[in-house]
């Protein structure tokens, strides 16, 4: 799931995504989902439409986030979205918090080493 996830870069693959991850009970996809829930405002045509995908998927992430503020995973996903969304959303006020809490608590994880490269690869190109 992650790895799929750092690979989302079109309207089908984000879909494939979604129709994997939809139906999991698994708390540890609600990020993910979430995040890819605001991606999906990228590809609607009605200026409604992607302000309802991105409201829907931020207020996920965040009551996620503050329910378990100790995920790296919710914190990546937040860093990928705040540094590729349109500024004027407002929405990028945790990056460098996050950035800072995935660098100094990745290696506690289970995460698999592959990934953990991807992530703090992706975090290390994020424009703050």
């Amino acid at each position: 799931m992650r790895k799929e996830y750092n690979e989302i870069n079109s309207e089908d693959r984000l879909e494939s995504f979604m129709k994997k991850i939809e139906n999991t009970k698994c708390a540890d996809f609600i990020p993910y989902r979430a995040s890819a829930t605001m991606m999906r405002a990228q590809y609607a045509f009605s200026p409604v439409s992607k302000l309802n995908h991105f409201k829907k998927g931020k207020t996920a992430l965040e009551e996620y986030i503050k329910k378990n503020p100790a995920s790296v995973d919710a914190r990546y996903v937040r860093i990928m979205i705040q540094a590729t969304i349109p500024k004027f959303l407002n929405y990028s006020s945790d990056i460098k918090n996050d950035i800072n809490f995935v660098k100094s608590n990745i290696n506690k994880t289970d995460i698999p080493t592959e990934i953990k490269i991807t992530i703090l690869k992706n975090i290390n190109n994020v424009k703050i």
